[in-house]
């Protein structure tokens, strides 16, 4: 199949772009992100490979494995950008239930927290493995 470096670019600007950009705190870094994992696409068919992958994320597979996390024992938290407009806040309320685990909301985080807020997951991981220390 021949590449289409026009229809790459094209995705890369336009639903890639839109994705990062909304699901970052700063324009600087989804542009970062985006010239980051852009990268890995280049030298195959973008458009293709984009659109391929795209294809098998499907909710279905959430859902099957969905009434099975609140048999998951393990500590957890759970860490959420309150202005992810990509999630609702009905999912990280469920999740947090099912896994038994506190919210650390983020307010001015978005979809993207671990990127934008590599020190407040951290923290969160630090939390978590505190608490087994005195749990024990």
């Amino acid at each position: 199949m021949p590449k289409l470096p026009r229809i790459g670019y094209a995705v890369k600007m336009g639903l890639v772009g839109w994705i990062l950009y909304e699901g970052h705190v700063t324009k600087e870094r989804a542009e970062e992100s985006l010239n980051h994992y852009w990268k890995h696409y280049e030298h195959i068919n973008a458009a293709e490979a984009m659109k391929r992958q795209m294809q098998y994320l499907d909710v279905k597979d959430t859902m099957a494995i969905a009434h099975k996390l609140p048999q998951i024992k393990v500590p957890a938290r759970v860490v959420w950008g309150a202005s992810d407009h990509f999630q609702k806040m009905s999912y990280v309320e469920r999740l947090a239930k099912d896994l038994n685990a506190p919210i650390d909301r983020i307010e001015d985080g978005k979809h993207y927290v671990p990127v934008d807020y590599p020190k407040h997951v951290i923290h969160a991981i630090e939390e978590v493995m505190e608490d087994q220390r005195f749990m024990k």
